[in-house]
């Protein structure tokens, strides 16, 4: 994990990358013996991580997006250090290219057919 480490960069977003997601409530069970008194009908995992080496930070405040690429030297070489920040220079090409594509139409098209209405009762029962 100290190969991943950095300190906080002045212009920068206070997310940069770094492990992401989430621990479930049940992920307790992993740790101590506790009874299993829940049913689990959903089937989600109890713990999910994401190592985010690249990201788009939004602002909404500002209105901007600050895209992330982060040089990461896998091996902790020198040697490497060159190469780690030409792929983050190609990544950052990638994202840009990709968010300055059109995006499709949002607008849900729904293919389902007419609903058939009946009445559960007659006029008679009205009377």
């Amino acid at each position: 994990m100290e190969l991943l480490s950095t300190g906080p960069l002045a212009g920068m977003p206070p997310l940069s990358g770094g492990l992401v997601g989430f621990f479930a409530y049940d992920f307790v069970r992993r740790l101590e013996r506790l009874p299993e008194l829940a049913v689990d009908d959903l089937g989600l995992p109890d713990m999910l991580l994401l190592l985010a080496t690249d990201l788009a930070a939004v602002d909404h405040h500002e209105g901007t997006i600050t895209l992330i690429a982060n040089a990461v030297n896998w091996d902790g070489s020198d040697r490497r250090v060159d190469e780690a920040y030409d792929a983050a220079l190609a990544r950052l090409d990638v994202m840009t290219e990709a968010l300055a594509q059109p995006l499709g139409s949002t607008v849900a098209i729904f293919d389902r057919p007419e609903p058939k209405h009946r009445a559960q009762r007659t006029q008679q029962d009205y009377g």
